[in-house]
């Protein structure tokens, strides 16, 4: 196969739905960034001695144990960084309720977006 070099984005045929952007400083191509369908795919960065392929980084995450449903008809929810505390705010939601009254609550281990 044979190559050969291109001035612009345009010189290029990209498949149906592929988009590129470069990113280029004082004429100087910096990253190329390529999108499928309008949703960011992965990028080529380009610096003195290296080239990188990057892809977007999964998003960081926590786990907790989230307590939900029900008491009385009125929806709960909360998030606890320990099942022992979760499980605490259950047996402490069910005794101060009653026990001939309707207390539907779970707890489940769940993992939620971390802001960076």
């Amino acid at each position: 196969m044979r190559y050969q070099n291109v001035k612009s984005i345009s010189e290029v045929i990209l498949p149906p739905g592929m988009t590129a952007e470069l990113e280029q400083i004082n004429d100087s191509l910096k990253s190329i960034a390529f999108s499928i369908d309008g949703k960011f795919s992965f990028r080529v960065t380009l610096d003195s001695y290296n080239m990188y392929l990057q892809r977007i980084a999964d998003p960081k995450t926590k786990e907790v144990y989230r307590v939900s449903g029900t008491v009385i008809g009125i929806p709960v929810c909360k998030d606890f960084d320990s099942e022992w505390s979760a499980k605490e705010e259950v047996s402490r939601l069910r005794s101060s309720v009653g026990s001939d009254l309707d207390v539907t609550v779970t707890v489940e281990k769940i993992k939620i977006p971390v802001e960076e």
